[in-house]
């Protein structure tokens, strides 16, 4: 699969702000009614709704109510937003979903205020006050990932931004250990059936015995996905076997990578990220190990070289631009209304089938 579906009321409301953009629709002019952009669009009234809410939420519509709904004479006030993510130098989706996010706050005239931090506490804390000195109006957080108490850490950020009165909008996961939740509102994908996609892609394929390899930080989406794996492979009638859940992974460590190789018993590595199994891939490769023919490998995240790899890499594709325009306009509610219920807003993901998996094999 070459490409991944964005959800259709993203695609209404791209088109319609691209409309206004345009001036098709000139301030103050009444946009066509919900039946006559159901028509246009070949959707149903609550997608239109849910992208015109978008169009509200940024200042460029305005409901008038026994009138319809009209594009802003004027815009409204922009907000100033707080960026608060991982140490980039770690790689993975973490880069592209700021510029996501980043990009899809300017195209609603708003402005994003970058804060990179560390595992340093000092860091970390110098980074959140310097948005609460800004006095930014909200803030995008995606929680630490600390070999120890994280949930303590994140919780001491969190309540900094509380005490400033500045919501934030978690990305990609919770602050709390898994299965629990926080009050936050969270944007990304639903990693527990990602985990399932994953596991019954490989089972469609004929393979029995699935390896799962992961990072030593125990994360809630890292959790989330095991627990998919775990629940397809019941489905298929296989009980589950903890000890093809391999924890011990360290990002470069070849001996870990070299005594796995030597012992697995496995018909395909389902890899917890592209990083991971882009290791995994060159090292089976040093060793004489052929990617589909002796070896099945597929991963998540789908990275811009998941697809450049000698051999093209199987993995569940994260719809970036589309996380980052929720996650605006879950932070706009949020501003709006700071007594609404938390809400999880999952976006669709779909695997993207490659070689390395060996689909072409059956």
């Amino acid at each position: 699969m070459a490409a991944v579906d964005t959800p259709k009321h993203l695609e209404v409301y791209t088109q319609l702000r691209d409309d206004i953009d345009a001036g098709e629709f000139g301030p103050g002019r009444r946009i066509p009614p919900e039946s006559q952009l159901c028509q246009r669009f070949n959707v149903s009234r609550p997608t239109i709704a849910r992208a015109i809410g978008i169009l509200e939420q940024q200042g460029r519509l305005v409901r008038r109510r026994g009138a319809g709904t009209f594009v802003a004479a004027t815009a409204n006030r922009s907000q100033q937003f707080g960026l608060l993510v991982p140490d980039l130098r770690a790689g993975g989706i973490f880069a592209p979903l700021c510029a996501a996010v980043t990009e899809s706050a300017a195209a609603a005239g708003h402005t994003v205020i970058f804060a990179a931090n560390s595992t340093d506490d000092i860091d970390i804390d110098s980074c959140a006050q310097r948005l609460i000195d800004a006095e930014v109006s909200g803030v995008f957080f995606s929680p630490l990932e600390l070999p120890t108490s994280p949930a303590n850490a994140n919780a001491q950020i969190i309540k900094r931004f509380a005490d400033a009165q500045i919501p934030v909008v978690l990305l990609d996961r919770d602050i709390c250990p898994y299965p629990q939740r926080s009050h936050l509102d969270l944007v990304g994908i639903d990693n527990f059936h990602a985990g399932m996609m994953v596991t019954e892609h490989a089972l469609s394929l004929g393979c029995q015995r699935i390896d799962v390899v992961t990072t030593e930080t125990r994360t809630n989406v890292v959790h989330s996905r095991i627990d998919g794996y775990y629940a397809a492979l019941l489905r298929a009638g296989i009980t589950p076997d903890p000890n093809r859940v391999h924890w011990e992974h360290v990002r470069g460590d070849p001996s870990f990578l070299e005594a796995l190789l030597q012992d697995l018993d496995t018909d395909v590595l389902v890899c917890i990220n592209d990083h991971m199994a882009r290791d995994f891939m060159l090292r089976a490769t040093m060793r004489g190990i052929r990617i589909p023919e002796d070896l099945r490998i597929i991963s998540f995240d789908d990275l811009p070289f998941a697809a450049t790899l000698p051999v093209p890499l199987t993995s569940l594709h994260q719809p970036l631009d589309a996380i980052g325009v929720a996650a605006v306009e879950l932070l706009l509610q949020r501003i709006e209304n700071s007594e609404r219920p938390a809400r999880d807003v999952n976006i669709r993901s779909e695997l993207v089938v490659r070689k390395s998996c060996g689909a072409t094999l059956t």
